[in-house]
């Protein structure tokens, strides 16, 4: 059954004509972006939320990247992350499972590796 489940989510997978959508935010601990990078010992300024074309889904919020697949339901969004549910609601940019103290913002894809 588990083969023809992942056989299924599979053959869905590569036909997409969704473009890649990334979001970031800045991490909570700073209140601007010029106020993270003067700061030495800072990795990544940013938390990532990434959804590929391909129905994969990209996540670091802790500079640990994970990945998952998810599905779209209008402008909800339920991603599948190391045994988690994630829903994003792309209207609102909000997620109950993604707390913050800033808000989710639309960045540039090309840079998320959804190839």
């Amino acid at each position: 059954m588990r083969v023809l489940i992942a056989l299924t989510l599979l053959s869905g997978c590569t036909d997409s004509s969704e473009p890649d959508t990334a979001y970031r935010r800045l991490v909570d601990q700073f209140d601007s972006y010029e106020q993270c990078i003067a700061n030495k010992e800072i990795v990544s300024c940013y938390q990532t939320f990434v959804l590929c074309a391909n129905r994969r889904v990209l996540i670091d919020l802790e500079n640990r990247p994970l990945t998952g697949f998810y599905e779209r339901d209008g402008e909800m969004v339920t991603a599948h992350v190391e045994g988690d549910l994630i829903y994003f609601d792309e209207t609102s940019r909000t997620s109950n499972q993604m707390p913050g103290k800033h808000q989710w913002e639309l960045a540039m894809p090309s840079f998320y590796g959804c190839e």
